[in-house]
């Protein structure tokens, strides 16, 4: 049996330890002619990616407005409100014009010139009355009542109805259509027109 000294053995257990010493895992290589040592190396791949890529496996949504996005949900235009038709302006067939007095006072009423849409009347009537520009107001007279063509210029008077149904028995006679030109002053001048019923 050997026996160490006291002191001889604490000595040993306060002796460091060497550290291990680096193996390099490769020589190093030297950097190409004209750069400087000093610029690091490349670094390796990071693992996450670059800024503005998407990582594979995740779905790709484009920004809105960008190609490739889906357009929003349509949007029905409100639907025009529909227009009323204007009447058609009436087609003047038939023209009459009454004989002139031998002369004619031009402060009197006069009429002179009475058109129809035609002279056989079936279903409407298109009247117009032209006038000296004294008179203010022309009636139509027939079968007992009076019907005001209403004034639509100077000396013109138009006005377009629908004729009611007419017995058979009517239907093929011919009778007067009577206007009457009225003055502010009441003086009064009347025209008889013919026509046909059908």
């Amino acid at each position: 049996m050997i026996l160490v000294p006291p002191l001889a053995l604490l000595a040993a257990l306060a002796a460091p330890t060497p550290a291990p010493v680096p193996v390099p895992s490769a020589a190093p290589t030297a950097a190409p002619s004209g750069v400087p040592s000093s610029v690091p190396a490349t670094p390796a791949a990071s693992a996450s990616p670059p800024p503005g890529t998407v990582p594979s496996g995740r779905p790709s949504v484009a920004p809105s407005g960008a190609p490739g996005a889906e357009p929003p949900p349509a949007t029905q235009a409100p639907a025009a409100a529909p227009t009323a038709t204007p009447e058609p302006w009436p087609t003047f067939g038939y023209r009459f014009v009454p004989r002139p007095a031998a002369s004619p006072d031009p402060a009197a009423p006069q009429i002179v010139e009475v058109d129809l849409n035609s002279r056989r009347l079936h279903d409407r009537i298109a009247i117009r009355v032209l006038t000296n520009e004294v008179v203010t107001r022309v009636e139509n007279h027939t079968n007992g009542r009076a019907d005001i063509i209403p004034h639509t210029g100077p000396g013109e008077f138009i006005a377009v109805s629908k004729l009611p149904k007419l017995p058979f028995i009517v239907r093929g006679m011919t009778v007067d259509l009577r206007f009457v030109a009225f003055t502010a002053d009441g003086r009064t001048a009347s025209v008889k027109v013919p026509v046909q019923l059908d």
